[in-house]
């Protein structure tokens, strides 16, 4: 194995560098204007990242060190992102049940899938008087079966610019209320990438249809291998990684990367999640699944 010296990222990032130098100029409250209405609410803040976005929101609700926010995500999956439970470590308890003591209930559409229980959830959190807070790091264009957008039905959204867009850092917090959490954005930088997302935000449907693509190769030509994955159907989503079951996760994620193929462990699992972002191509995806056959060989497994 090895020999290929071209790396197929995890994140879309990597495309940065590529982009056009004349970005065009926005207006930034135009821009916060139809985001929010993007999502079907009244405001949206500009934030550094998707962890900033968080404590925004958790620090307009006031909570004490004795309340708990209630964590839940699509697969539920034993651990969740540090950047979500660090995050509300800051302000209070971090929780995988519901206790009389919860103050806000946070759901994570997980690989762009949307949650399945999310109407409940907001019937829960009206019922008991406490918000429900909708993390899109993973998607801004997947759909319940409804028609209703995902980000579009909580109080809050929480959206991650570089886990979708060819950025290094931006973020969004979406909902009606206002929030004195958050500090006003002065850095160059991040609004610079901003303008960049502006203009990609544009293409999101092409995106989606690009990610839902090179997700269905995948299933497919992996399909009658010895890997499992995580089987969703890509129809209204914009799926994020392609998670793969691994029984040996850290032989396989070794092999990947001698081939200059990044990849990641899932928190906790034995899952592997592979590069799916927009900027690949169906040549990447073969060679991706070429390394992957290989080790199935070469280990008998």
């Amino acid at each position: 194995m090895g020999g290929y010296k071209k790396r197929i990222c995890l994140l879309p990032v990597d495309q940065l560098a590529k982009l056009p130098t004349a970005i065009q100029d926005i207006d930034l409250q135009e821009f916060l204007k139809s985001t929010s209405n993007y999502f079907n609410k009244k405001r949206s803040y500009l934030t550094a990242n998707g962890r900033m976005a968080i404590a925004g929101v958790l620090k307009t609700l006031e909570l004490t060190s004795n309340d708990e926010v209630f964590i839940t995500t699509t697969f539920e999956y034993p651990n969740i992102s540090s950047c979500v439970t660090c995050t509300v470590f800051n302000f209070c308890k971090p929780s995988r049940i519901l206790t009389e003591n919860t103050k806000a209930i946070f759901i994570i559409h997980e690989f762009g899938v949307p949650h399945p229980k999310t109407f409940e959830l907001i019937d829960l959190g009206k019922k008991r008087n406490i918000p429900v807070i909708e993390d899109c790091a993973h998607t801004i264009n997947s759909y319940f079966e409804d028609g209703q957008k995902v980000g579009s039905v909580g109080d809050w959204t929480i959206v991650s610019f570089p886990k979708i867009f060819p950025v290094y850092h931006g973020g969004l917090l979406v909902g009606n209320n206002k929030v004195s959490g958050i500090p006003a954005i002065h850095s160059n930088e991040i609004l610079n990438q901003t303008k960049i997302v502006n203009g990609l935000w544009q293409a999101i449907s092409e995106i989606t249809e690009k990610r839902a693509a090179f997700f269905n190769l995948f299933k497919r030509l992996l399909t009658g291998s010895k890997y499992e994955f995580i089987v969703f159907s890509s129809d209204k989503i914009m799926p994020w990684f392609f998670p793969l079951k691994s029984p040996e996760p850290a032989k396989l994620m070794k092999a990947l990367r001698e081939n200059n193929i990044e990849c990641g462990l899932w928190h906790g699992t034995n899952i592997i999640v592979l590069p799916l972002h927009q900027y690949l191509t169906k040549d990447k995806i073969v060679r991706v699944c070429s390394v992957l056959t290989q080790h199935i060989i070469i280990n008998q497994l």
